[in-house]
């Protein structure tokens, strides 16, 4: 629609206010406007995220690795890795940004925050929000980075970006497992009563172990966890540990892979909430699967709403480079035929999947590298492709010059994807940022990490309000689709009861420090 076209239009309908009721005429505008306008595909760059969709920088001189990314209830962007700040020497970093890419100056030192230990290394991973705002980084602290060796480090900040000294005295825990001394944190959930379950990565007697270790909120080893806090599955070979997931009721999906003497076949373990292996799963509580070559690994796990568990990862292509599979398996531990036909998606092309993350419709969202750019697939829930998102179901970014990997993504609350990695700005290697524009639907449920939910959802009328018990004092309004306001009260305790008809509603939540929405629906 040509632009004076619809200035007349408008002009038009705004003479005509005095036989058309007011609330009428500006929903009807509204409509044509938003009618008007032609949204951005799926797949393209965001420009609203620092004026092309794409952000790198650094902490210092030399090399900076970004590894997770994170969305706050705010939604101001956390982002966390390593960097070598002295002498080469890498240390924790996190960076918080607005949502327009900019940095927050509210956050640390200009919007950057770095946490250094030892004289060795200090390497960050995976990162975690808690209900709180308080976030949780795990990595590993090197004995001797010459050899290798390190121990376990868990660190919590305060929302500013300051050292929480709250968790065992001073914002730091370390836990050494092997003998060897050979321990490196991979990924953080945060549970539903607050407490931190970390995957390992652990070597004993030349061997590396799937290893789960769980902390209290202060920091302490969780004693309720395998008796110590700390739950080691010993199989033959080299086992070695990258995803964890967290389903509903508590007990915890691993994945990795299981090495032999010639290969490797990927490997998923199903734990009970208590750390013990459960034996419902798979064969023996695993599920281990050579598909296609010496050497498959699974680097990332996902639950959908139904329980299903989405894996995905890389194989050794017959040129000697690797190539991405996706594979779903059934909530007992089996390949599901309903998706690709087989269970298992592969393409021999040479790209890497390092993470997934699922719509709320149970579409997968795949990133990693593809051409030494960031790479992104979005696959609908029988493991094809997505047309309607970039160029046949796939993005490749170059964020900088000539080099990038993909390392961790996530969705905002309106559906954008935020991917952050490494890339390469001659001569060093600094973060990666980038936003997408998607059409995912809203979700219809809050993570773990964020903080209320509302359930049953769907629901047949009658619902239960549960907060986070910091937020007890907040303000709930539920909202029909016109906007409208159909309640509106206080909780003052955990957990409230609503009951609503027929329809699709928006529970709104809110106080001095908060506002979250969550969309339900009442059948």
């Amino acid at each position: 629609m040509p632009y004076f076209f619809v200035f007349d239009f408008y002009g038009l309908l705004l003479s005509n206010l005095n036989l058309i009721g007011m609330k009428t005429t500006l929903l009807f505008l509204a409509l044509v406007f938003f009618s008007s306008v032609s949204f951005a595909q799926p797949g393209t760059l965001d420009t609203t995220f620092d004026t092309d969709g794409k952000k790198y920088f650094g902490f210092a001189t030399p090399n900076d690795y970004g590894e997770f990314v994170l969305i706050q209830s705010d939604n101001k962007i956390l982002v966390g890795g390593r960097s070598s700040l002295t002498g080469g020497n890498l240390s924790f970093s996190l960076a918080r940004m607005n949502s327009n890419g900019t940095f927050d100056n509210t956050f640390g030192t200009g919007g950057k925050v770095t946490t250094s230990y030892g004289t060795e290394g200090f390497e960050a991973l995976s990162g975690a929000l808690q209900p709180d705002g308080k976030i949780v980084v795990v990595g590993n602290a090197f004995i001797n980075v010459s050899l290798g060796t390190s121990q376990v480090a868990v660190v919590r900040y305060n929302a500013n970006g300051t050292l929480d000294t709250s968790f065992d005295t001073d914002g730091m825990v370390f836990t050494q497992i092997s003998a060897a001394n050979e321990d490196f944190g991979k990924v953080v959930k945060i549970q539903q009563d607050g407490k931190i379950i970390i995957a390992v990565q652990s070597k004993i007697n030349f061997n590396w172990d799937f290893v789960l270790v769980r902390y209290n909120a202060d920091g302490s080893l969780d004693n309720t966890f395998d008796s110590d806090g700390i739950s080691r599955t010993m199989l033959d070979g080299n086992d070695a540990i990258f995803d964890i997931a967290l389903q509903n009721d508590g007990k915890i999906v691993a994945v990795g892979y299981k090495g032999g003497a010639s290969d490797d076949d990927i490997l998923v373990a199903r734990y009970n909430s208590n750390g013990s292996v459960d034996s419902s799963f798979g064969t023996a509580g695993f599920f281990a699967y050579d598909f296609a070559s010496n050497h498959n690994y699974a680097m990332a796990v996902a639950i959908t709403t139904e329980g299903k568990i989405i894996v995905g990862g890389r194989y050794q292509n017959g040129s000697g480079g690797s190539s991405p599979f996706v594979a779903r398996l059934s909530a007992n531990g089996t390949l599901d035929s309903t998706f690709d036909s087989d269970g298992i998606l592969t393409l021999s092309t040479d790209e890497v999947i390092n993470d997934i993350v699922l719509q709320s419709d149970d579409k997968i969202l795949t990133f990693g590298t593809s051409n030494l750019k960031f790479g992104v697939w979005k696959l609908d829930t029988n493991g094809a492709f997505d047309a309607t998102f970039g160029t046949a179901g796939k993005v490749e970014t170059m964020v900088n010059i000539n080099y990038c990997m993909g390392k961790n993504g996530t969705l905002q609350p309106d559906g954008k994807i935020v991917v952050v990695g490494d890339t390469y700005g001659s001569p060093f290697m600094k973060y990666g940022v980038v936003r997408y524009h998607n059409d995912a639907p809203l979700s219809t449920e809050i993570p773990v990490e964020n903080t209320f939910v509302v359930y049953p959802n769907p629901s047949n009328g009658t619902l239960f309000i549960q907060l986070n018990t910091e937020l007890y004092t907040a303000d709930v309004s539920v909202y029909n689709t016109l906007g409208q306001q159909l309640m509106n009260f206080k909780m003052t305790e955990s957990t409230q009861e609503i009951n609503l008809k027929k329809g699709v509603y928006f529970v709104e939540m809110r106080n001095e420090n908060n506002k979250v929405c969550q969309k339900v629906l009442v059948n």
